[in-house]
């Protein structure tokens, strides 16, 4: 049988995606590896690691953001392995022509992956043909052979439990991380203008059902697996939006609190909370939720941003999720196109009065492909492109001050008296925004149920991300925090 060894950069973090790959290639018999370029120091340890694998194919699950990191890697494992390639991921699946333009890959997986995956693993090790396989783009000696996605394969429950040893079984800083993330459902339904996921809809039309999610039986049993086998404090639901279907979500909620006695959080929609459904969220386990704000201004969020929920539908959730006990943490985003400093105070203004337990404040990123990305160069509200985004327009000339807004989160959740001084603490000196930034993190343990001497040794194993962010170019902060998918 054929053989993948899945590379990752400079994060050590698990990835969902790349365990339900293994898994069930795995279960066809196939045999899978995972290594990350930052385990093994010098680039000659690195690759005297792969050619001990000796895989038939090197795998790369890949966000935009990591990029820059990623390209450096193919070029070392170019020079000195020779084996395919292949690239997946949300940055494959949304900008494949980009992978294809810049020779990141030999073969890239558009879409879900599993299918295609394992009918690729199959023909090398058959030794057939590979460049006609749905939901892969293939490279030829005549160049780029396009295949289109397969049909969706509408039941999740064929596919056997994220294969989590393939991460946990030699890095024991992720093996007793007290925090497990799980994944009930694949896709949103919303249509956010910033946000990758209505391509699905475009790119799946006509092959099936984008929105699909596990039976309750299925994630109740892989449960039970999470926690018979790994140390867990916690767990998390990374399901972009894990309150959609009361019916289904009700019946979760009953077998959990008649299984288990561990606390999770989720990530929810604001628009589908009431308070039925908080109580019951409450007595079925969890202990605090997610949601995005996205941007405090309402006509921002409603009419750029897309994200049709107005200012009292928050304000009423916030509360009633106070109401009961639960924590609350806000998503919110600043620099958006044209913002001036004011409007970007009132929007974390807006937030701070919603009184969450945490703020998160990001620096809103336009990626090529994006509806807004679109619309902002269709409006002249952009200030030039680089190779994977369009730079929002900066009219007051404030974002150098604006961007500074995240490192001040904990400071004004915790003191929101502060509030009246942002504009003095927006010209801290960087060493000092630079601390508040790390200070950030400890809320995020808190909620997460993360011990120090868990989070100390996650850092240091990933602490040049932390620091430096994902790339050199884009200084990206982990915005989602360690739960993030």
């Amino acid at each position: 049988m054929a053989k993948i060894l899945f590379v990752g950069d400079y994060l050590l973090n698990e990835s969902l995606g790349v365990m339900r790959l293994s898994s069930y290639v795995k279960s066809r018999g196939h045999q899978v590896g995972l290594t990350f370029r930052s385990e093994h120091g010098s680039p000659e340890n690195f690759i005297r690691h792969v050619r001990e694998f000796n895989p038939d194919l090197v795998g790369c699950s890949v966000m935009t953001e990591q990029v820059e990191v990623f390209r450096p890697i193919v070029e070392l494992l170019r020079a000195a392995v020779g084996v395919p390639i292949v690239w997946g991921g949300a940055h494959a699946t949304y900008r494949p022509e980009h992978v294809a333009e810049k020779g990141l890959a030999d073969l890239i997986v558009v879409g879900d992956g599993e299918e295609s995956l394992l009918t690729l693993l199959d023909r090398l090790d058959s030794g057939g043909r590979v460049d006609d396989i749905p939901g892969i783009w293939a490279r030829g000696p005549g160049g780029w052979v396009r295949n289109e996605v397969g049909i969706i394969q509408a039941d999740l429950d064929r596919y056997p439990f994220p294969d989590r040893d393939l991460y946990y079984a030699s890095r024991p800083v992720l093996r007793n991380m007290g925090l497990k993330r799980m994944l009930t459902q694949i896709g949103c339904p919303y249509r956010c203008s910033y946000c990758f996921e209505p391509s699905m809809f475009a790119l799946y039309e006509g092959k099936g059902k984008v929105m699909r999610r596990h039976s309750v039986g299925y994630v109740i049993a892989e449960i039970r697996e999470v926690l018979s086998r790994y140390p867990t404090r916690q767990l998390h639901f990374s399901d972009d939006t894990f309150n959609l279907n009361r019916k289904w979500v009700y019946e979760f909620l009953d077998e959990y609190r008649r299984n288990f006695s561990v606390p999770f959080t989720c990530n929810v929609s604001v628009k589908l909370l009431d308070e039925e459904m908080i109580v019951r969220f409450r007595e079925g386990g969890c202990r605090g939720v997610v949601f995005g704000v996205e941007s405090g201004v309402e006509s921002a969020r409603m009419e750029l941003l897309n994200k049709r929920i107005p200012d009292e539908t928050f304000v009423k959730a916030a509360g009633l999720l106070r109401k009961h006990g639960l924590a609350v943490v806000v998503n919110n985003m600043v620099c958006l196109p044209g913002e001036t400093l004011d409007q970007a105070v009132r929007s974390v203004k807006f937030c701070l009065g919603l009184k969450p337990t945490i703020l998160r404040t990001g620096v809103l990123k336009i990626y090529k492909g994006t509806v807004l990305a679109g619309s902002v160069v269709r409006d002249g509200l952009s200030a030039g492109e680089d190779e994977f985004m369009v730079q929002a327009r900066d009219d007051e000339g404030s974002f150098y001050l604006i961007k500074n807004l995240g490192a001040l989160s904990f400071l004004l959740v915790r003191f929101p008296f502060l509030a009246r001084f942002i504009g003095g603490l927006l010209r801290l000196p960087e060493p000092i925004l630079a601390f508040l930034r790390l200070l950030n993190n400890w809320p995020e343990m808190q909620f997460y149920s993360i011990s120090k001497a868990q989070g100390f040794a996650y850092f240091a194993h990933s602490r040049r991300v932390f620091v430096r962010g994902m790339s050199s170019r884009a200084g990206v902060v982990i915005r989602r925090g360690l739960a993030s998918r």
